[in-house]
């Protein structure tokens, strides 16, 4: 047994109006005693080969089988031989034992087919003409295939001749946005989702409808390009002697339209949003990129400079109305982001303006990086340094390597070297091998803190233990201000929280803000599975309770109504004078709710700390994560003493 334990706990009076204890956000972070202190593996270094995907990742294994992997490392599918692509983020084709299915990002197989899958769009195309092993493309044989719904209700058979793709497409037969192209003699129409014409074959080539949201695509006819919608209906008229789609850089969506006609000898460029409607009228600057965001173009002209050998096109940014936002002299447009413009006037010669087109920095830079987390890179070849640098083009610390930017909170300056926003190292692995001798590269890192890494042989996935969900960023920010977390003390933001770890925040919140002396006597221990007087302390106050008399479970996950029951703990032993009352919310899920959590729920969410998690549900039984558990307190801060 344990024995008896005394704890005085006096809190001083801590006013929100004279709290000393703030903690600077600058502080030196923890000093690195081993390599995991700041990462942790979602899936340990032992794969062949990883592929990440918007939600889950593809990875390989040794004996050349693949399987889906969701963003934490739960294994989600069976094994099997092939994974492809997933269209719109919602199905693929999974290969096995000659066999062939359809599955969706959970791996759940939603089709079987025993024939061989062409390709999957909004439905699937599947091939019903036996090969003759002859190595023509399955997609060009005599013959039909099937039109398969995912789950592998054949809709129709369709003969192969009539809807093969353009000559070198490959695997091109495609059903998107509602359309499925055809050609008749040497013109080319589309058919619905009941195989009825809607667009009779009266043109020399239609691209596929990709855009879903705009529901237009690129046709020609008469040797001229125009835009046409999943009707047939003319969205841009058939004068353009070019014309190519533009993607936006940040989701990769078409926005825009680049057109080209031949009037003179000098071609003249125009610029079609989306919907075919004109954004900039021709003339001999050919637009490059559509910045929706800032209403700006980037454009270009032919360089008749001296240095036109090495830079054949010199860039410029112009705005809606066709007025120079930033001149046509640079030799290249990096991109814009957060409201920055990163531009290369000439060979090492890069800098940044503003959207205004003023510049921010010198044009000193023989590389940079575009902005991210504010701060971008740029190696400064007067002095040799890597700075990084923020919006207001000021230096705020150097680098001993340049960076592409900040991912997920961290940039990494060297193989298995990042530092965080603050400039300081946050993990170190030298066994993580540099792209050279692994394949991979600043692209392989995504902006949720996760990563795929290799030794130069096996792959695997690490997680940033310090990355911080851009909804948090700012209720962690406050939390560090207020001292509720500690900058001794690395937090695992987005992983769910322990029991103990709870106690911790709620003991430093009691620590900060009590308003008056708690005083606890003699105080018998009473859990056997934990010896920490914090938790001892809370319970003694009556804000935490045990799962038994003598069971605290102290490295339990917390569920969302231990976390609710706890709050409304605290605030009525701290603030038993608050208007903390119950205001009954009927809960889709009220019956999943324990009955010692309910009125704690009612009281927590009427105060606006917690809230649903959405379609009326409380989801009572889901694990809290530490960023949540931050946020409802600094929350209670800004209720009941803010």
């Amino acid at each position: 047994m344990k024995k008896l334990l005394s704890i005085i706990l006096a809190i001083t009076m801590l006013c929100s109006t004279a709290i000393v204890a703030f903690a600077d956000d600058t502080a030196s972070a923890v000093t690195l005693s081993d390599n995991t202190k700041n990462y942790e593996y979602v899936l340990p270094m032992e794969y062949t080969g990883i592929e990440r995907c918007q939600n889950c990742y593809i990875a390989y294994d040794k004996q050349d089988k693949c399987a889906i992997y969701d963003l934490n490392g739960k294994k989600l599918s069976d094994d099997y031989d092939y994974i492809g692509s997933f269209f719109n983020e919602q199905v693929a084709e999974a290969r096995k034992d000659n066999q062939y299915y359809i599955i969706n990002p959970y791996g759940t197989v939603l089709g079987k087919f025993d024939k061989r899958i062409i390709n999957v769009s909004e439905y699937v195309l599947v091939n019903l003409t036996d090969s003759n092993e002859d190595g023509r493309p399955f997609s060009y044989f005599e013959g039909e295939f099937g039109m398969y719904t995912y789950t592998g209700e054949l809709i129709k058979t369709l003969p192969y001749e009539k809807f093969k793709p353009y000559k070198n497409a490959g695997f091109g037969i495609t059903f998107e946005g509602g359309r499925l192209l055809f050609k008749e003699g040497e013109k080319w129409g589309a058919v619905d989702s009941s195989f009825n014409t809607v667009i009779e074959p009266i043109y020399d080539k239609i691209n596929p409808f990709a855009d879903a949201e705009s529901r237009i695509t690129i046709a020609m006819t008469n040797g001229k390009y125009g835009l046409i919608d999943s009707d047939g209906k003319m969205a841009a008229d058939f004068v353009y002697d070019e014309m190519y789609p533009l993607y936006d850089s940040n989701n990769g969506k078409i926005n825009a339209y680049k057109v080209t006609r031949y009037l003179t000898q000098k071609p003249q460029f125009g610029l079609l949003d989306k919907h075919g409607k004109m954004i900039k009228q021709l003339d001999e600057l050919e637009p490059k990129m559509l910045y929706e965001d800032y209403e700006l173009i980037e454009v270009s002209k032919k360089n008749n400079r001296d240095d036109s050998e090495q830079y054949g096109d010199l860039y410029g940014i112009i705005n809606y109305d066709e007025n120079i936002v930033i001149p046509v002299e640079n030799t290249n447009i990096w991109g814009i982001s957060e409201g920055i413009v990163a531009a290369q006037k000439s060979s090492e010669h890069s800098g940044y303006y503003d959207i205004s087109g003023n510049e921010l920095t010198d044009f000193n830079y023989g590389m940079i990086s575009l902005f991210s987390d504010g701060l971008a890179f740029a190696e400064n070849r007067v002095n040799g340094a890597y700075e990084v640098i923020n919006k207001n083009g000021e230096v705020v610390f150097n680098t001993s390597r340049f960076a592409n930017g900040f991912y997920g909170g961290i940039a990494q300056i060297g193989a298995g070297k990042f530092i965080d926003t603050n400039g300081k190292v946050v993990i170190d692995n030298p066994k993580w091998k540099p792209a050279s001798e692994s394949g991979l590269n600043w692209w392989s890192y995504k902006n949720d803190g996760r990563f795929i890494v290799s030794d130069g042989e096996n792959y695997g996935v690490a997680k940033y233990t310090g990355f911080i969900s851009p909804w948090a960023k700012e209720t962690v920010s406050e939390a560090k201000r207020l001292n509720i977390i500690k900058t001794d003390v690395s937090y695992n933001y987005t992983a769910f929280i322990s029991r103990e770890e709870f106690c911790e925040l709620v003991f430093n919140y009691i620590e900060n803000f009590s308003e008056s002396a708690f005083s606890v006597g003699v105080i018998k221990p009473p859990f056997a599975d934990t010896d920490n007087e914090h938790i001892e302390v809370l319970n003694a106050l009556g804000i935490i309770n045990g799962k038994s008399e003598t069971e605290f479970a102290p490295n339990d996950s917390l569920t969302r109504e231990e976390a609710a029951a706890i709050l409304c703990r605290l605030i009525k032993e701290m603030y038993p004078d608050s208007a903390a009352t119950e205001m009954y919310f009927d809960f889709a899920d009220i019956d999943q709710i324990s009955d010692w959590a309910a009125s704690g729920i009612q009281v927590i969410c009427n105060m606006g700390i917690m809230n649903g998690v959405g379609d009326n549900k409380f989801a009572p039984q889901e694990l809290y994560t530490t960023e949540q558990a931050i946020t409802t307190l600094v929350r209670v801060y800004g209720n009941l003493v803010k």
